[in-house]
């Protein structure tokens, strides 16, 4: 965090005059992380694992509320455009607070990237030569720690544009939602468009984390994206046998690609909807736009929730008699914050009506945090924990498969 910017946090409230952090807020690397901190906060402030590698993150209570990124130098638009389409895929806290020397900037994190929504996710804009301590002053009425805290910037004017409809788990929902009736609606039945969708946003997952190298698209697909590989049945099957060999064998498994191939017709027009939408149209009207979704950033506990409410809207296997339904993040800190209060690392969680994993998720991540603060964090331990701690049951028969992949 620059100079400049800790003198902003003391003047608003969340530095003390020596500098040390006001409660609930954390700096990377901070000792006062908890398990839930480490799974949802740590990887905004990583710089390993995140390019926003925030400053700073602020909670009241058990929710971050404000992201902070600071800069010495100037920062371009489309830098901090990116930072504030980053800090919406996270999904954890409703503000971004941008510092620079010419400007401090609060962004909706709730709110789509402007090129996708058409609407700017800025809050306001505090110009630093309008008279430093005039700024300081009016930041710290508008959203200064105490406002923050005790709740009232939430009922100021400046918050009025936060909706939580906008929020990256929402928007996602709708986009696939459409997305699955459109692929239905070209005659492809719901159980396979399912494993269609899930194939495709593993692959994305894979693809924007690293694990898969542009050589290798290059040599197997002649250097081909994901959307254009959707337009050619035979390159589609390729890839998808190339998932499964490559990276999980019985995730969204092709159990008969001849059956699966009848259902799609000879060639790759019932896939157009797919193709689509990871190729950046609109999949009503297939007019271009941003595509704001960056599954390096998406937590993957949150696609886990989504497809709760996925599988239950394509009425598949019985899921509409069987009660599956859709569990917000929120919900399911609150279960488990105090479940893991004096946990043991060592402990197993079952969870017998586990429907797409969620908490299965969540509790694999902290799990993982509390063996990583006594041990080296290694592959061989997630596996460990993972096999060893994690179970699951559910009698849903398309739940394990969406289990197994947020897993």
């Amino acid at each position: 965090m620059t100079s400049f910017a800790e003198k902003i946090l003391r003047d608003t409230g969340y530095l003390d005059r020596d500098g040390l952090p006001a409660d609930g807020l954390i700096f990377p690397g901070s000792n006062q992380l908890s398990a839930s901190d480490g799974a949802r906060v740590a990887p905004l402030l990583s710089r390993e694992r995140s390019a926003l590698a925030a400053d700073a993150v602020f909670k009241v209570g058990s929710s971050p509320v404000i992201i902070f990124k600071s800069s010495d130098l100037p920062v371009s638009d489309e830098a901090e455009a990116e930072w504030h389409r980053l800090a919406w895929n996270f999904g954890v806290a409703p503000l971004l607070w941008v510092t620079t020397p010419q400007y401090v900037r609060i962004y909706n994190a709730y709110q789509p990237p402007e090129s996708y929504s058409k609407e700017s996710p800025l809050l306001g804009e505090f110009a630093i030569d309008a008279g430093v301590e005039k700024v300081f002053g009016e930041l710290a009425r508008v959203c200064g720690r105490r406002h923050v805290a005790m709740g009232g910037f939430w009922r100021s004017a400046f918050a009025r544009k936060i909706d939580r409809r906008a929020r990256i788990d929402n928007v996602l929902l709708r986009e696939l939602t459409a997305l699955l009736k459109a692929l239905v609606g070209k005659g492809v039945r719901p159980s396979l468009a399912q494993k269609l969708v899930g194939r495709c946003i593993f692959f994305q997952y894979l693809a924007h984390r690293g694990y898969v190298a542009d050589s290798e698209l290059l040599t197997r697909f002649g250097g081909a994206g994901l959307s254009a590989i959707l337009t050619d049945l035979d390159l589609t099957y390729t890839l998808f046998r190339w998932i499964r060999q490559t990276f999980n064998g019985d995730l969204f498994p092709i159990e008969n690609e001849s059956e699966e191939r009848d259902q799609l017709g000879p060639d790759a027009t019932k896939l157009m909807p797919l193709s689509d939408f990871f190729g950046h149209f609109n999949i009503t009207d297939r007019q271009g736009r941003l595509f704001p979704f960056r599954f390096d950033a998406i937590p993957v506990e949150l696609i886990s929730s989504i497809y709760e409410k996925f599988v239950h809207m394509a009425d598949t296997d019985g899921e509409t008699k069987l009660g599956v339904h859709y569990t917000p993040i929120n919900l399911v800190d609150l279960a488990l914050d105090p479940v893991f209060e004096g946990l043991s690392p060592t402990s197993r969680v079952l969870d017998p009506a586990c429907g797409s994993g969620v908490f299965l998720v969540e509790s694999l991540r902290r799990l993982v945090w509390l063996r990583s603060r006594e041990t080296t964090l290694t592959r061989d331990l997630i596996r460990e924990v993972l096999l060893q701690q994690i179970r699951g049951v559910d009698i849903s028969p398309a739940a394990p498969s969406v289990a197994a992949f947020s897993l």
